[in-house]
This record gives structure tokens, C-alpha cells and sequence, in this order.
């Protein structure tokens, strides 16, 4: 038996290597304090709670065709900076907002046979008996998505939001395996399982509804007869004795939101979002490259937290990690603050450097939507000056090599490992001519999916701070895209509106209020039939 566990031992101490190489911390850190955090214990208190701040700028009307190209790209390669960002920037991308939108008005109203993307929620409260579903009950209509799939019915978004209705407290027995409140059923999770043990981690530093901070009598300051101790300034007299107090707290807290990691969030967004898109055959990813928006020849570092993909239909190209899309963008930001002191709201400068960062990541879903049908050509692919082996002379060598040049035979016979071979492997990648790095995941197959007939892009995006969430509609038009990434401007422009960006952004939804995360749901549903939905056929099941 004890030769057995020392077998098992070596296998155990890499499953854990693996566990803390591969995954985030959250999957293994703080289980502990989820199991035990215990609402009703005295503990020592916590920091208030973080109050809850959005932002709030709206830039003024413009397009991007007011003001020259040169112009506009000098204006961004300016930047140095967060605090470079100035209103003129907003102006100069022609963006147009329009705030607090209706979750009906983020799609089309309806279907071309007058059903709407978005169905409505069910009466909230525990799940009855299963009942039969008959040919032609509208539950059981499924219309064909673009890639041949059906799409799931109105009996898969009732399963999948009534488990996000259900009352915190009790999915969160169910997280953790604690039997139900008295008088109440045991409440069953399966779609949602993940997002709520992550939001669980969330609550700990955001969940304020528990709170209770009072004061107790501190026995062990009343022990304490040293005479010369300073006189506590918790200390009061009652009926001419001095009574020590503290502070003490009782809640679901462990510390306020500006202390959580960031992880958190990134976690139980990506969770929430991955079992909506999951019915429809698509999965999130985080990027697999640096995402960099390019303007002209000038490449810009944007925040991009996960993207929505569509799987593909062959079963081996989705193993090989192949992706289609991007269908729907995720953006999570640490930022709690958005007015500093003497600011106004709507008017501070972190707001509209929290917009621009929204925008980017935006524009950079257009731009990869839009090489639908395209192949990448590398900066300078092809070219003399990234093929042909050239020296200009001058004393010394290039790099600092006194041995020569580059056209010269490299040195023979190095011993491997030495300073000298160090040198000759850095002098040989230095000689390597090659086109910089790809801008272009290899695996995946870049598509505009679900774009409606007409000259525009509608993109989504899932934008989330504090612990909360909106929905971003951006409207792109294609001349839009194609002026911002080249800078030729359309021969024939569309529309007299092509140089503007027109933003329809939802309320904030709160993911630790069922009503709000259901509603989130009901909006995100809708907008995922949307895009991948072929309207105009259906079948039954």
C-alpha cells in the first residue's frame, strides 16, 4: 500500500504544476475562502464598499472625413501618453452615441415572418413538471443558422434563464454544496454551474447587501491593567467604569471591489457569455495574438479580454483549434474612478479614455471581420529591403562585430554555449531578413458573420466594469473601415453618413441581480440569433 501512494505521489505533484502553470488562479486560489465565508461571523472589518462610478462622456457630432487623412494619422501617431487624449480625438473618429438604448432596438424588430430575435422571459420562480412538446407549439421551432445548424428553440432559452433567475444565495448553496434554505427546493445548475461560482469570487468584494458593521466589547483591552498604556481611544465610561469596544463586521465581503483581481471579472463575464453562444454552436477565446488595431502603417495596442468565435461544422478543424468569425467582442476593464477631484461627470478625462478604449477594440473586430475573402500581406513582404542581404560598410562591422561583416562566412567552429556562440546566434538573427510578425491569427478563418444586406457592420460588444455589464452596438460602415485602415477615401460614397460611427449602448446591467443578468441574457440571446440566424428558413423539432 505505501509502495502504491509513493507512485501516486510524482503524478499528483504535476497535476498540481500543470494546474498552477496552465490555468488562472482563480480556478485553484481562494476555493478555501469560498467554502468558508460564513455570513453570520464576527470578523475583523473590512474597507467601506466601493461606490459604484460610470462613465458618462458623450463627444460632440462629427465624421472622420472633416478634417485630411494626414491630419487624422498625425493626430493619433501624437499620442504618448493616456493623458495626450484630449476630446479632439473622439471628434476626429466621427463618433455618435446614443446612451441607455432599449435591448429591442440593438436588433432588428423582428423576423421576416414576425417573430422577434429577443423572446420574452419566463414567470420567474422554481421549474414545474416537464411538459410534452407537440409539432407546431411555437417552443419547438428551430430556424436553420447560416452555417446549416439549427438554431436552439424557445424550450433552450427557458432552461438556460430560469437557472439565472434563481436568488444568489441559493445557486450559491448549490456552488458550494450546502443543502437548500428551509421550505425550499434544491435548485439544479446546469449551464450557469461556472458563472456562478465565479461570481461568487466577485461577490466577495462587491456583495455590500449583508454588510453589518457594530461595535463589541473588547475583553482583551479590559484585561489589560498595564498603567502606563494610553488611554484607547475606544474606550468610554459607563456608570464610572471604562468600557473597551471594537469594531467588528459581519458580511460576505473580504475586502471592496478596488481590491479584487482583476481576474475576477474576466472570469465570470467570459462564463456568463459562454453559456449563452454555446446553444448556438460558437465558443469564447482569448486572443491568441497581441491584438493591434492598424491605422495606415501605424500599429496600436488595443484591450481585447475574449472574443466570440463561431465553431466550424468539420468536428477534426475545431480539434486543430480552428475559429470562424469574430462574432462578438469582450471587453473588461480594472478602472473604478472616472472623475478626479474639480471633474464633472461627463467631462473627465479618464471617461473619455475609457470610451476610446471601448471604440478600438471595436474598430479592430471591424477590422478583422472585414478580411473576409482576403489573404494578409505583410509589411514589406516581397520587397528588396526584406530579401536581399546588404552592408554599408564603414569600420568595425555591424552589431559591434569585430570580425567582419555580414557578407563574411560566419565564424566555424564555436563551442556551444559559450559567450562567443551567444554572440553568433544574436549576430545571426540580427542578419535574418524577414517581414515583421503576422497581424493575422493563422487559425482562424476571418468572416463577416451576420452581416445584413447593405453597406454597414454591425459589431457587439459585451463591455464590462465594476460587476457590471453593457451591450455595444457599433454601426461601421464598410468605406468607414476601409478610409480608416488606408486612407483612400469611397469614389462613390454610399451614404452621406459613411464617415460617421454611430454607438447604441444598453444600460449597465448588474450581474449580482437576477433580474438584471436575466434581462442581460434576454438581450444577448437575441443578438446571438441575430448574427448567426439564416431568417428566412426554419424547421421543427
Amino acid at each position: 500500500m505505501y509502495q502504491k501512494m509513493r507512485c501516486l505521489e510524482k503524478p499528483l505533484e504535476r497535476l498540481r504544476e500543470i494546474g498552477q502553470t496552465h490555468f488562472h488562479a482563480s480556478a485553484f486560489q481562494h476555493i478555501s475562502d469560498v467554502e468558508s465565508t460564513d455570513v453570520n461571523k464576527e470578523r475583523e472589518p473590512v474597507r467601506e464598499p466601493t461606490p459604484l462610478t460610470f462613465p458618462e462622456y458623450i463627444p460632440k457630432p462629427a465624421s472622420i472625413s472633416d478634417k485630411p487623412y494626414n491630419e487624422f494619422i498625425n493626430l493619433f501617431n501624437s499620442i504618448r501618453k493616456p493623458s495626450d487624449i484630449t476630446a479632439q480625438y473622439a471628434e476626429a473618429l466621427g463618433i455618435s452615441i446614443h446612451a441607455n438604448v432599449d435591448i429591442q432596438d440593438l436588433v432588428p424588430p423582428s423576423r421576416p415572418d414576425g417573430t422577434s430575435y429577443i423572446p420574452p422571459l419566463p414567470i420567474p420562480g422554481p421549474p414545474g413538471p416537464l411538459q410534452p412538446i407537440t409539432s407546431g407549439d411555437p417552443k419547438s421551432v428551430r430556424y436553420l443558422m447560416a452555417n446549416g445548424r439549427p438554431a436552439p428553440n424557445l424550450v433552450d432559452f427557458e432552461t438556460r434563464v430560469s437557472e439565472l433567475m434563481i436568488e444568489n444565495d441559493e445557486a450559491w448553496r448549490v456552488v458550494q454544496r450546502r443543502p437548500p434554505p428551509e421550505g425550499k427546493p434544491r435548485r439544479k445548475l446546469a449551464y450557469f454551474r461556472s458563472f456562478f461560482e465565479k461570481l461568487l469570487l466577485m461577490a466577495q468584494y462587491w456583495d455590500s447587501s449583508a454588510d453589518n458593521y457594530y461595535t463589541i466589547e473588547d475583553e482583551e483591552a479590559a484585561n489589560d491593567s498595564n498603567p502606563t498604556r494610553s488611554k484607547d481611544e475606544n474606550a468610554m465610561e459607563v456608570d464610572g467604569e471604562e468600557k473597551h469596544t471594537r469594531l467588528v463586521y459581519k458580511g460576505r465581503r473580504l475586502g471592496n471591489g478596488t481590491e479584487m483581481p482583476e481576474i475576477y471579472r474576466e472570469d465570470a463575464v467570459i462564463a456568463f457569455i459562454q453559456g449563452i453562444v454555446y446553444a448556438f454552436g460558437c465558443s469564447v477565446s482569448q486572443p491568441r495574438l497581441p491584438p493591434r488595431l492598424a491605422l495606415n502603417k501605424t500599429l496600436f495596442p488595443v484591450r481585447q479580454t475574449a472574443v466570440v468565435y463561431r465553431l466550424p461544422n468539420d468536428r477534426q478543424q475545431a480539434r486543430r483549434g480552428i475559429l470562424e468569425g469574430p462574432v462578438m467582442v469582450i471587453q473588461c476593464r480594472p478602472e473604478i474612478s472616472f472623475q478626479s477631484e474639480g471633474e464633472k461627470p461627463g467631462e473627465a478625462q479618464a471617461e473619455r479614455l475609457d470610451l476610446l478604449r471601448e471604440v478600438a477594440s471595436s474598430l479592430l473586430t471591424a477590422q478583422e471581420r472585414s478580411r473576409d475573402g482576403h489573404t494578409e500581406v505583410k509589411p514589406g513582404e516581397g520587397q528588396w529591403w526584406t530579401t536581399a542581404p546588404r552592408w554599408g560598410g564603414g569600420s568595425g562591422g555591424e552589431v559591434g562585430n569585430p570580425n567582419g561583416n555580414s557578407d563574411e562566412a560566419s565564424k566555424v567552429g564555436v563551442k556551444e554555449g559559450s559567450k562567443e556562440s551567444t554572440r553568433v546566434n544574436k549576430r545571426s538573427r540580427w542578419e535574418a531578413l524577414k517581414p515583421p510578425m503576422e497581424l493575422w491569427d493563422r487559425r482562424v478563418r476571418y468572416q463577416r458573420i451576420g452581416v445584413a444586406s447593405g453597406d454597414v457592420d454591425d459589431v457587439y460588444m459585451v463591455s464590462s466594469l465594476n460587476h457590471h455589464i453593457s451591450i455595444i452596438h457599433f454601426r461601421v460602415p464598410f468605406a468607414y473601415m476601409e478610409y480608416l485602415t488606408s486612407g483612400e477615401p469611397p469614389s462613390h460614397p454610399p451614404s452621406p453618413d459613411w464617415g460617421k460611427l454611430d454607438i447604441c449602448r444598453s444600460r449597465w446591467f448588474d450581474l449580482l441581480s437576477p433580474s438584471d443578468r436575466s434581462e442581460a441574457f434576454q438581450a444577448l440571446w437575441g443578438i446571438t440569433a441575430y448574427l448567426m440566424g439564416k431568417a428566412d428558413e426554419k424547421v421543427e423539432k
